[in-house]
């Protein structure tokens, strides 16, 4: 976890071991500025928010994941299962492993062959044809165990930090949609998997326990 990480436009917030950061805008007009820009900087765009760990600045679209619509979230879209399957394939490789692939894989061709002989056709097979390709084919994916919407935010943030590798998580307007309670338990996830949780609302609500808030009110001013 950041012990001292800075999300700074003209303004600094700030995030360490002990306290979680909810940035409350009042005016729309604003609102919809702030998360649009940091939305395309996250995404790879040239943006003007700064990241940094001290005085190290990061690539925000490297550390940072921005979570706009919740109940569109998916653990299994295509940048989560690249980075699986090229773990998974890297486990399939080591020592303790290898022999199991490769044995499976001449069972494969053999069990190619034998369909080929009982069959009137001459058949070939792709020569690059690898553990990635088969992963695919099972339909491997990452298993969702929650019944229920809260559930799955929470899923979804230590699938992300464990795959990507992402260490700021920005929730935009999620406490319209879970209980205090919830926002609190979400802060403890996150801290168990070392992550850093930032809510951007547009309403202020109660102050959360282990949360910082910092409001700019619709004349623009810091609060």
């Amino acid at each position: 976890m950041f012990s001292c990480c800075q999300l700074q436009r003209n303004n600094k917030l700030i995030f360490d071991s002990y306290n979680e950061c909810e940035l409350i805008i009042e005016s729309q007009v604003l609102f919809s500025k702030f998360v649009s820009e940091m939305h395309m900087q996250i995404t790879g765009k040239e943006g003007k928010f700064v990241l940094s760990d001290n005085e190290k600045e990061l690539e925000i679209d490297k550390v940072m994941e921005m979570i706009i619509n919740p109940f569109s979230i998916n653990l299994n879209d295509k940048k989560i299962l690249g980075k699986l399957y090229s773990e998974l394939s890297t486990l399939a490789m080591q020592e303790d492993m290898y022999m199991n692939t490769i044995e499976l894989f001449n069972k494969i061709r053999s069990f190619i062959t034998d369909i080929e002989q009982k069959s009137s056709y001459i058949l070939e097979t792709d020569s690059d044809f690898n553990i990635v390709n088969l992963f695919k084919a099972f339909g491997v994916q990452i298993e969702s165990c929650n019944q229920n919407f809260f559930e799955t935010v929470c899923q979804y943030m230590k699938v992300i930090s464990q795959i990507l590798c992402k260490k700021i998580f920005a929730f935009v307007n999620l406490r319209s949609y879970i209980t205090d309670e919830q926002a609190e338990l979400l802060i403890k996830e996150a801290r168990y998997n070392e992550v850093n949780v930032l809510f951007i609302e547009n309403i202020q609500r109660s102050c959360l326990n282990g949360c910082q808030q910092y409001i700019i009110d619709s004349d623009y001013c810091e609060i």
